[in-house]
């Protein structure tokens, strides 16, 4: 089945109408898609969209968000849309449509907005290896410590998420890289934890987390145990 074009739209808040662009932003809460065919479909023809946060260098990375399919009355236009309202995770997707499942077009598109940033950043007491009470520094005998950052927007699902902890000023040694976590995110996020333990007590002194996304520094956590 030959696909004659592909077209976005968004809603134009000011005018609640649909305008047509060649990518979406960020806060645009619903993303609309056409597809115009070359001939008619018959009717109750088998119709299936697929949508991924999509990784350029490797599409074997890439990470599907949202599936819709139906069947279709006999037509040459072809409609879905998808919504999001807390925002879109910034960078390129990649959308398949299937015909009687059988792929009919592979296209693809941006997401622009904000850049990513760190918004919020808390220690927290350990409760049961959950997230416990926000805390200013960690006592020695903590032997789980927790870390909470929140993001202006959503991390995409394929992106490597960085942890970096280090002792500046410690009774166990100066500049020394303690620990270093490399992970995916756990699903569209944008609250991001993590933990550091140690079976014995932390020595007391000065440290530093280092967080970063996709390999990008996005802030630096000074934080005390006393």
């Amino acid at each position: 089945m030959k696909i004659d074009r592909i077209q976005f739209f968004r809603i134009d808040a000011p005018t609640k109408t649909f305008q047509e662009v060649d990518g979406f932003g960020a806060g645009d809460g619903a993303q609309f898609f056409q597809a115009t065919l070359g001939e008619n479909l018959p009717a109750k023809t088998k119709v299936k969209w697929l949508w991924y946060i999509h990784n350029p260098r490797n599409s074997s990375l890439d990470a599907q968000i949202f599936e819709y399919a139906a069947e279709v009355p006999e037509t040459k236009i072809l409609n879905s849309r998808m919504e999001l309202m807390t925002g879109w995770p910034i960078g390129p997707y990649k959308g398949e449509l299937y015909i009687d499942d059988k792929i009919a077009t592979t296209f693809t598109y941006d997401v622009a907005g904000e850049a990513l940033k760190v918004i919020e950043t808390t220690l927290h007491s350990d409760n049961e290896g959950a997230l416990g009470a926000v805390l200013d520094a960690f006592p020695p005998t903590q032997h789980v410590q927790h870390f909470r950052v929140r993001l202006n927007g959503i991390v995409p699902a394929n992106a490597t998420l960085t942890w970096v902890f280090n002792a500046l000023e410690t009774e166990g040694g100066n500049d020394i890289e303690i620990f270093r976590l490399e992970t995916p995110p756990d699903g569209l996020v944008d609250i991001i934890t993590t933990s550091l333990s140690l079976q014995t007590d932390f020595p007391k002194g000065k440290y530093r987390a280092d967080f970063a996304v996709n390999g990008k520094l996005l802030t630096q956590i000074a934080y005390v145990v006393a």
